[in-house]
């Protein structure tokens, strides 16, 4: 599902992409850059972090366009958004995309109240063909819970790497408000991004195991029970004081002594000292 979402028509309008160092987005951006690729859209990188010409030098198509923001953090030119709102909006075309990495630097340049207000402002006005596609790394940020919360309040499609599990969790909010969110399985294949849906547990299977692990068999170091076989072998024992088929049969080999079964006799039950209510 997460695929269909990512590569649904018109796309969505802002996908946040939240990772961390142990799992990097860039392989995700770089799997739906391809999809726009393919599609022929104009591609535009709004570069933060990073070796600016060393990522530049890896755009292979005409359609790809790198602007250098990292030279002006910690300069005069952080005191606004308008250079950055005015580029943005100017970008913003028929069938065109706009990545921003990162946004945790975005934040280091202009603060978080104007990164967001920024983000929220061009997202009011985008239009159908258009897209903008965020990174945010999670582990460089004090609070980044509670912000995060905030940017998927703005995001149409929410993605965070889970690398520990290899999972991945997105929340997609639908045209008519609804919002569905799924956990699912991640792999990377080359520069293909696959996902496959949890597989739910047989809970028939997982309640034998549970009554398996308090049986009393299990409990002990010794055999407790029987099996069919020895039950079987069991039944089939004929005892040297219990009656034959015919008694008569051996009396040439000396004095027999028969037991005759009273009505409370419980010999054949599983548990003879039942009856002592112990």
């Amino acid at each position: 599902m997460l695929n269909t979402y990512i590569e649904f028509t018109p796309p969505t309008k802002f996908i946040l992409i939240q990772d961390c160092l142990q799992e990097k987005g860039q392989r995700l951006v770089h799997f739906i850059n391809n999809h726009h690729r393919k599609l022929k859209h104009d591609i535009n990188y709004f570069i933060f972090e990073g070796n600016f010409n060393k990522i530049r030098s890896k755009l292979s198509s005409p359609s790809e366009t790198c602007y250098n923001y990292t030279k002006y953090i910690g300069g005069k030119e952080s005191e606004s958004t308008e250079l950055l709102e005015k580029e943005l909006k100017s970008r913003l075309k028929r069938n065109s995309v706009i990545i921003l990495d990162s946004l945790v630097h975005m934040i280091y340049l202009y603060g978080f109240v104007k990164t967001y207000k920024l983000l929220n402002s061009i997202i009011k006005n985008i239009q159908d063909g258009q897209q903008i596609i965020a990174l945010f790394h999670t582990d460089l940020l004090e609070n980044s819970e509670k912000l995060s919360q905030l940017m998927e309040h703005l995001a149409t499609l929410s993605i965070t790497l889970d690398p520990e599990a290899s999972r991945v969790y997105y929340t997609y909010k639908k045209i008519g408000g609804r919002v569905f969110k799924q956990i699912e399985d991640y792999m990377f294949d080359d520069d293909k991004f696959k996902t496959e849906a949890l597989k739910k547990p047989d809970l028939n299977k997982l309640v034998q195991e549970k009554i398996n692990e308090v049986l009393p068999e299990h409990l002990t170091t010794f055999k407790i029970g029987l099996t069919d076989d020895e039950k079987e072998s069991r039944d089939n024992l004929i005892l040297p004081y219990l009656p034959q088929d015919s008694p008569l049969a051996n009396l040439d080999e000396g004095g027999q002594i028969f037991y005759k079964f009273d009505e409370v006799d419980d010999w054949d039950e599983e548990d003879p000292d039942d009856d002592l209510d112990i």
